[in-house]
């Protein structure tokens, strides 16, 4: 998929793709992927395969589920290797020219959905700052979704609005700590 993804950027048969790696509820089994011992700094392979995501690897032992995931990041760091060895007219890359926004949607077994992970890669042809870090404490992900569409693809009126569940008195704001500067 992979290949596919960047022979169509190269090509520029299109500029948004959507590729859902994994939906979190899957039964997919993963025993092509060698289980990991994760500590706070590091991993190493273990033995053993890893089971299916959902019941094995998100409600199993959290290194099943940490491994599945550092797989599922290994894929996307792949993905923007390709896309960052493509040099395009202007002299970026289609990685520079391009947002990739990576996120999932557990935190563990905690189910915590106040700390989804999510990662930007690639800077939108300038459009967003990056080389950061920034942590968004109670912020709504549909923000984030907002200052894509408003920022990146100049989207404005009532559907992008309306994006997003509806929060009485928390009006939608673009997310300025990610955007470049002007």
């Amino acid at each position: 998929m992979n290949e596919l993804i960047v022979m169509a950027f190269q090509c520029d048969a299109t500029r948004v793709i959507s590729y859902m790696l994994e939906d979190e509820r899957s039964e997919f089994t993963y025993d092509h992927v060698t289980r990991r011992t994760f500590t706070q700094d590091t991993s190493t392979e273990a033995t053993g395969k890893c089971n299916e995501y959902h019941g094995g690897g998100q409600h199993g032992p959290q290194d099943v589920f940490a491994t599945i995931t550092w797989w599922n990041v290994g894929k996307v760091a792949e993905l923007c290797n390709k896309l960052n060895a493509i040099v395009e007219e202007d002299g970026k890359t289609v990685l520079d020219n391009t947002l990739v926004l990576f996120g999932g949607a557990m935190h563990g077994s905690n189910h915590a959905c106040e700390q989804l992970p999510t990662v930007l890669l690639g800077s939108g042809g300038g459009t967003f700052a990056t080389d950061q870090h920034v942590m968004l404490d109670k912020r709504w992900l549909r923000d984030l979704h907002h200052t894509v569409m408003t920022n990146m693809f100049g989207m404005s009126g009532p559907a992008v609005d309306g994006f997003g569940a509806v929060r009485p008195n928390v009006p939608r704001l673009s997310i300025s700590e990610i955007l470049a500067a002007t």
